[in-house]
């Protein structure tokens, strides 16, 4: 991952190397809507707050893939490391 974009709580933040200001915490628990390719390189997180994350890579398309995971109770687990 080269960068990582966020629009929470109608903000845009952007993180591309250590820690900063951004209130990360505020989509930790929340609820994945849609995962979806935005580009060969940018694979987007939507939330049902409307908050989202997107994952940027330089390395190329190969690792922006999507995996469609097996819902538990009607929902999808997924854990991001």
């Amino acid at each position: 991952m080269e960068r990582v974009f966020a629009t929470i709580e109608g903000s845009l933040y952007e993180w591309d190397d250590g820690p900063n200001r951004a209130p990360w915490g505020l989509i930790v628990r929340q609820e994945v809507q849609d995962v979806s390719l935005t580009s060969p390189q940018i694979l987007r997180i939507t939330m049902y707050s409307g908050d989202y994350i997107e994952l940027k890579t330089v390395e190329g398309g190969y690792e922006s893939v999507v995996i469609r995971f097996p819902s538990r109770e009607d929902t999808y687990v997924i854990e991001i490391f």
